[in-house]
């Protein structure tokens, strides 16, 4: 009885089974649905870098040198040795230059009034020696006697290493006094220093 009911059971269930299937769509598998994505929110635009101070220019290195490359091979500088300071040179001793100015020496000026033919005049007379270097015969040399008042009297002279010369001037008065003299040559260059004549 119990299995009747069974085999009526099964015959029922794989009728039903059957009739069904026809029907039947069989539901899918649940999947995971994809889960919708929200909208990113957009993004705010990135905002513009503030520019940056302008700095001067970086130089480039200089080129390495390539070992074994003569083209890119770079002088070598040696540095240079000092050079030794050399001292002066010894200043040479002044050489004395020997002019005719003053190189000769006048003494024992006298100027005495003397009465002659001709009424008074006045003589002079004074000592000369050449004390740097040496007469030029071919030079004149000329000896000026000088007065306080009136114009002064020039007379072209002959000098030897040393002497004496010796004058007469007429219409001289001893009141045109004091007299001086010296000598010269005859450009004018005095050759001496004054000397007064007494």
């Amino acid at each position: 009885m119990q299995r009747m009911f069974l085999a009526l059971l099964i015959a029922a269930t794989v009728c039903w089974t059957a009739g069904c299937s026809e029907n039947y769509v069989p539901s899918p598998s649940p999947r995971a649905e994809p889960r919708a994505e929200k909208p990113s929110s957009p993004e705010p635009p990135p905002s513009s870098p503030a520019p940056a101070p302008e700095s001067p220019p970086a130089q480039s290195p200089a080129p390495a040198a390539v070992p074994g490359g003569e083209s890119d091979r770079q002088p070598e500088v040696l540095p240079q040795p000092s050079s030794p300071t050399k001292p002066p040179p010894p200043l040479a001793p002044p050489r004395t230059i020997i002019t005719d100015r003053h190189s000769i020496e006048l003494s024992t000026g006298v100027a005495l009034p003397q009465t002659g033919p001709e009424g008074t005049m006045m003589m002079f007379s004074v000592e000369y020696e050449f004390v740097l270097g040496e007469p030029n015969p071919k030079s004149g040399y000329v000896w000026v006697i000088e007065r306080t008042k009136g114009a002064p009297v020039k007379q072209a002279v002959r000098l030897d290493k040393k002497g004496t010369l010796n004058t007469a001037i007429f219409h001289w008065r001893p009141e045109e006094g004091p007299f001086r003299s010296h000598i010269e040559d005859r450009d004018g260059k005095r050759l001496s220093a004054s000397i007064d004549m007494l």
